[in-house]
């Protein structure tokens, strides 16, 4: 996409959502043995589609568990207090050099399928998912009732603040 970014590692945390009582209290993520990787790109914003997943983890709390928005934030000095990146640090790979060959064959045809995917694509194909990009979006997914948004952010509001914490 012409954007250079570096990889992270750490920790990371979400409040959770569920879709049955009680509706929230808890943090999950990715802390101690378990590390979260994301990007951080030249711009310092934080991206981070995978955390959408998070739900789907064998260690998730409960199976009720609403997804979490994808995240590319602009402004890592707003993060609500539903949303904690706990950076290690940035991650090197170091790959033997018959796996990076693989590596980079890999990365090659990834590229030509995403060009041709992009080539044939309708704008009205392309299925409107939800984005956390910075507290605007937050705001603009509350109004349309985005699951995860509306329970994390009515507990906040009923609590002042997230009872259970990170790790």
């Amino acid at each position: 996409m012409g954007i250079s970014a570096s990889i992270w590692g750490g920790a990371v945390c979400f409040a959770e959502a569920f879709q049955r009582p009680p509706h929230y209290n808890a943090f999950g993520g990715f802390w101690d043995k378990d590390h979260h990787v994301w990007a951080v790109t030249q711009f310092t914003e934080v991206v981070d589609f995978t955390i959408s997943q998070m739900n789907l983890h064998p260690a998730n709390s409960r199976p009720d568990t609403i997804p979490v928005p994808a995240v590319w934030w602009d402004d890592v000095t707003l993060w609500p207090p539903t949303i904690r990146y706990l950076p290690e640090g940035r991650l090197k790979l170091e790959l033997p050099r018959d796996e990076a060959e693989d590596l980079e064959t890999f990365r090659h045809r990834v590229d030509r399928v995403f060009d041709d995917v992009l080539a044939q694509l309708d704008r009205e194909d392309v299925p409107e998912t939800p984005l956390l990009s910075g507290p605007e979006s937050m705001n603009r997914l509350y109004k349309i009732g985005e699951p995860w948004v509306v329970g994390t952010l009515r507990y906040q509001e009923e609590r002042g603040a997230m009872t259970k914490s990170c790790g």
